[in-house]
């Protein structure tokens, strides 16, 4: 979601030790009606720098206007503390590139379901659109030449010869994300190797238990019989029901604990606007046990990049079951697996304090809509697997595991539609702020005798202390930041 688009004011907020739930709704109570707080301790700063360089330009711009500065309702002793360490130019664009790899992934996969269900409203459709201009411009900036005053940085082979097409339109609609999504899928196709090139590996489809997946040759002669055979090429089951013991041979106890069927739909080069077309407005449920189905429609040349830019490439590759056709996935290097993991979980940390304090201000909000509830309740867990793949390296882990781990942070709460408006607000400031303190617990291992030199990200990239540039004027420059 775009904090301009949610706040009249943009107050970021550096704080030498981590707020807690409480601390934040303190703070929200007595700051100016529709403030954005972020968390800026120490290692916040450092993570942002790292893993999402334009939030955290933008979160520094607001730290350095003079008139947050002036503020009275938080500590003074904040102002005191110092700020991350300048970046080389080239340095903020490869930084830029794997928050992009990571931005785009997160758009594709939330695009097709609300198509396919046609759920949401004008506003979600909004920040839909408003992430694709986003990425839009992050592209733009990252395969062209960069000046600066040292000189001309140059990061990618290739530039983007093709045309987006999208455009905002008033109001935004179904037929304006079916565009969105054709882009989306020009950005994968379009971008260049920014990271060495992995093996890659097929898994065949085997047999599958029928009924219970009688609807996999339902939707392949949906849409076969009407783009032509071979139009879907793939069906890669992922999520809860595909990780439950004992796979796709399951115990009928243990399918009732999962809550939906998730699939990533592979079809044809070219046929992405015809594929949403037909799936649009089909609102698909498992006829066998109700349970929905929720199709992420992947261009099949795009699905290798797909599943090695997502938060853990390990699990989706060891995990993930082929129902129908074939899937090429990567065999993702294992010191990259946490670096992934942790870029989404910084990208989402910002999103929830942005959320969090949006939702505040309009405790109605939430409650009118279910994903951005499970959004809520799910986020601190993918937090505690990006952590847990840092701490512990990569392995195969289930919700308990994440579940105990966040204890040891106060433990996640669930918003539920039975509790009060305000409740619920209470509720996902407290998962907030519970994320906020896993990444600082990761970030405080990470930086342990390092001072942001990067050694350790699979960029490989190190600073050059003689030619440091500010972010405020990689900003101004080039428009990184396009909230």
């Amino acid at each position: 979601m775009s904090t301009s688009r949610m706040s009249e004011h943009y107050q970021a907020v550096a704080v030498p030790e981590s707020l807690t739930g409480d601390q934040l709704i303190e703070a929200l109570d007595n700051a100016p009606e529709n403030t954005t707080v972020i968390h800026l301790s120490p290692q916040m700063r450092r993570l942002l720098a790292q893993y999402a360089p334009t939030k955290s330009t933008k979160a520094e711009e607001g730290f350095s206007d003079q008139a947050n500065k002036d503020r009275d309702y938080f500590d003074p002793k904040i102002r005191d503390a110092s700020a991350p360490e300048l970046m080389h130019a080239e340095q903020y664009l490869k930084r830029m590139a794997f928050q992009f790899q990571s931005e785009l992934v997160r758009g594709v996969s939330t695009v097709p379901v609300c198509i396919s269900d046609d759920r949401g409203d004008e506003d979600t459709y909004a920040s839909k659109l408003h992430s694709l201009s986003r990425l839009k411009s992050m592209a733009r900036v990252l395969t062209g030449d960069f000046t600066m005053s040292q000189g001309k940085v140059r990061l990618a082979h290739d530039s983007f010869d093709f045309e987006l097409t999208s455009r905002k339109p008033e109001p935004p609609t179904i037929d304006s994300l079916i565009t969105a999504m054709v882009d989306f899928t020009k950005l994968f196709r379009n971008m260049p190797e920014w990271l060495e090139s992995s093996n890659s590996f097929t898994i065949y489809a085997k047999d599958v238990p029928l009924p219970e997946f009688g609807y996999v040759e339902h939707i392949v002669d949906k849409i076969d019989s009407s783009l032509g055979k071979g139009t879907v090429t793939g069906m890669v089951l992922y999520g809860s029901r595909a990780t439950i013991p004992g796979g796709l041979q399951a115990k009928s106890e243990d399918i009732e604990r999962c809550s939906d069927y998730d699939h990533n739909l592979l079809v044809e080069a070219g046929t992405m606007r015809a594929v949403l077309d037909i799936l649009r407005g089909g609102n698909f449920h498992n006829e066998e046990n109700g349970k929905h189905l929720g199709f992420n429609v992947i261009e099949e040349p795009d699905f290798t990049s797909y599943v090695r830019m997502n938060h853990d490439p390990f699990e989706s590759s060891s995990t993930n079951r082929v129902l129908y056709g074939e899937a090429v996935f990567p065999n993702t290097p294992m010191g990259e697996v946490p670096e992934r993991g942790l870029s989404h979980a910084v990208l989402r940390g910002f999103a929830m304090q942005s959320l969090a304090c949006w939702n505040f201000a309009n405790p109605e909000f939430l409650l009118e809509r279910q994903p951005l509830m499970d959004y809520v309740n799910k986020t601190p867990l993918f937090g505690a697997q990006a952590a847990l793949n840092c701490l512990e390296g990569p392995a195969l882990r289930n919700k308990d595991d994440y579940v105990d781990f966040l204890s040891q942070f106060g433990g996640v709460q669930t918003v539920d539609s039975s509790y009060t408006p305000r409740e619920n607000a209470e509720i996902v400031c407290h998962n907030a702020a519970l994320l906020v303190r896993v990444l600082e617990s990761v970030g405080e291992k990470k930086f342990e005798n390092v001072k942001m030199d990067m050694t350790k990200s699979p960029h490989r990239i190190y600073l050059d202390p003689t030619e440091l540039v500010t972010p405020e004027k990689v900003i101004d420059n080039h428009y990184i930041y396009t909230a």
